[in-house]
């Protein structure tokens, strides 16, 4: 459900914006459902094609210093999930097939280097791969991990570099229709000083005949991380209105948002034999005040369970770029309220 809302969040842009980047592609790093900076420990990273025609060949993501990713292992040990979002010709009309699976940590051995080679050249402190299913169809997709170089972005101390899906299967290679793909990384903690942290990703397509990288059309894509980031959501009932009052703030990295979109979504679920039903229904939007402040007031028949959320956002790039091609966008992470119950007496 996570990777699923985050594509549909890039997808569209945030809050009604205009998407300003001069082609499609967008970064995002946060956490769904929680607060990575007060307690969450799985963080979300999602690289977004959804537009792009070029197959993707290489996607080299930078991590910030201070963000312990933990890259060594023990092979086998796992470090979270993954799912890819895939356009398929023949239902592009209907949405995305998607290929999910558990992400490990494999040896860094002589043959694993020696494979890694044509897509990500060089030594590495670590392998992760991503076993991906969808029915019948599984990939295998490698994620090379070493620290940056001289010629990487500033401010990174960690490169995740992915390569191309190796299918098996009666299917085809869904790489070629590559829409998204989001790491859940799990059992990770905060970075301790506050801050706001820029992740970068460098997307490297093939060239047309799809047997090499080509490296002048590489791209840039950014993402920027408030730590901490907190919205809060509190709400009480006002009889004589059969109203419900919901109230919080947003800040960001100690300061308060101003301006900022915050959708009130109330909570609607059915238990049943095989698993909860999910019937959540948006029940309303405000914008921040300066202070970071906002008010909602929304009808209540009866006892109703609310969150609040504000979406990723989405704006031109700043600064000059480590790629060939420029830098597309910047994106900034969305946050979640945690769930509170409003009672009728």
């Amino acid at each position: 459900m996570a990777a699923v809302s985050l594509l549909l969040l890039l997808a569209l842009p945030a809050g009604g914006q205009t998407r300003t980047d001069p082609g499609p592609g967008a970064l995002t790093v946060g956490v769904f459902g929680g607060n990575f900076a007060t307690g969450g420990r799985t963080l979300d990273l999602t690289v977004d094609l959804v537009g792009e025609t070029s197959r993707p060949g290489r996607i080299s993501l930078y991590a910030p210093s201070h963000f312990q990713l933990r890259p060594i292992r023990d092979p086998g040990s796992p470090v979270g999930k993954a799912f890819l979002f895939a356009r398929n010709p023949a239902t592009a009309a209907t949405g995305f097939t998607v290929y999910s699976g558990p992400i490990s940590a494999e040896p860094v051995d002589a043959a694993a280097e020696g494979a890694a080679q044509a897509c990500s050249p060089g030594s590495h402190t670590a392998i992760w791969l991503l076993h991906l299913r969808h029915k019948t169809q599984t990939l295998d997709v490698p994620i090379y991990l070493a620290p940056t170089v001289s010629g990487d972005p500033l401010g990174a101390s960690l490169k995740l570099e992915l390569c191309p899906p190796i299918a098996s299967g009666a299917k085809p290679d869904p790489s070629a229709a590559f829409a998204s793909l989001v790491l859940s990384l799990a059992d990770l903690e905060p970075p301790a000083t506050p801050g706001s942290y820029q992740w970068r990703a460098i997307v490297t397509p093939l060239q047309a005949g799809h047997a090499t990288l080509n490296a002048a059309a590489a791209y840039e894509l950014r993402a920027r991380f408030p730590v901490p980031h907190v919205l809060t959501l509190r709400g009480r009932y006002l009889p004589s209105a059969h109203q419900a009052r919901l109230t919080g703030t947003l800040r960001a990295s100690g300061h308060p948002q101003r301006s900022a979109i915050v959708e009130l979504v109330q909570l609607n679920r059915t238990i049943t034999a095989h698993g909860p039903l999910f019937h959540d229904t948006t029940a309303a939007f405000a914008e921040t005040r300066r202070d970071g402040s906002y008010a909602i007031t929304v009808p209540l028949p009866a006892t109703r369970g609310f969150v609040a959320g504000s979406p990723p956002t989405l704006s031109a790039c700043t600064g000059p770029s480590a790629a060939p091609a420029g830098c597309r966008s910047t994106t900034a992470a969305g946050i979640e309220s945690d769930p509170i119950t409003v009672s009728v007496p």
